[in-house]
């Protein structure tokens, strides 16, 4: 052990060496801090580790010896939709996309170094769609859904497709329109209502998230662009990818209905 070289190692941080919890929660915090900034638009910048010092002990005593690195994903996913409660995801209408899903996704998307394809969701954001480039001159219909994965199941389905970041920038039916200047910044971040005219010709439908908000937020969204909703789904699903993913030909048939009976 004499001859073998540490000098590329690093003091292991994630772990209670004995100091005070007032302390911990100190290097804690700053090692959320330091992720934050390396991978960023996973966590706000403004978030903080909101636990007191006393339980953030008890956390990670509990977790130090568990090793997570080179693990194979699919378990850290598992172990990420076990710890997180359900009030933080299911029953907001939010769902956990399947690992192999996941994989799909980014072989279509093929990222480089440097990019970053993953659109963020943050109130008062830029509004974006997308897709765009995926649509050619005068598509005689237009799919919209709900997030970057729905989106891709959709294109994988043959449908022209785009895919909207969030729902919580769709205007109101009555909003103004941008010819006037914005009473606040988050109204500058909405979608602008003038999009329609983009869609002028085009059959227009909305697939969103399987669940009362969403619905709600496709109605405004169709009403907005002049579209329509669709309402033929499997609520054995609560969205595109876990369809897609449970019943690949089951959706497919769906669709197909849908088209050319509607």
């Amino acid at each position: 052990m004499e001859d073998f070289d540490t000098s590329g190692f690093r003091l292991l941080e994630f772990r209670n060496t004995g100091q005070s919890e007032g302390e911990l929660k100190k290097k804690i915090q700053r090692l959320f801090d330091e992720a934050k900034n390396k991978w960023l638009g996973v966590f706000p910048d403004e978030s903080r580790i909101d636990l007191s010092p006393s339980h953030l002990s008890v956390c990670i005593s509990s977790l130090q010896n568990i090793k997570l690195f080179n693990s194979n994903l699919q378990i850290i996913d598992e172990a990420f939709e076990y710890l997180v409660s359900k009030s933080a995801k299911g029953e907001k209408g939010q769902y956990f996309t399947p690992r192999y899903v996941i994989d799909m996704c980014v072989k279509m998307l093929n990222p480089q170094p440097g990019e970053y394809p993953k659109l963020r969701d943050d109130p008062g954001a830029s509004f974006h769609l997308y897709n765009p480039l995926g649509l050619g001159p005068g598509e005689p219909e237009v799919w919209f859904a709900e997030g970057e994965f729905d989106t891709l199941c959709l294109v994988e389905a043959g449908l022209p497709a785009l895919g909207i970041h969030g729902i919580q920038n769709i205007p109101d039916n009555d909003d103004d329109s941008d010819d006037e200047a914005p009473a606040d910044s988050s109204r500058a971040s909405r979608l602008n209502p003038n999009w329609r005219y983009l869609f002028t010709g085009s059959r227009v439908v909305v697939m969103l998230d399987n669940e009362e908000k969403s619905w709600a937020a496709g109605r405004k969204l169709a009403n907005l662009l002049e579209g329509e909703v669709f309402d033929r789904w499997d609520d054995a699903y609560g969205d595109i990818n876990e369809w897609w993913i449970g019943n690949r030909v089951g959706m497919l048939k769906t669709l197909t209905r849908y088209r050319y009976m509607t």
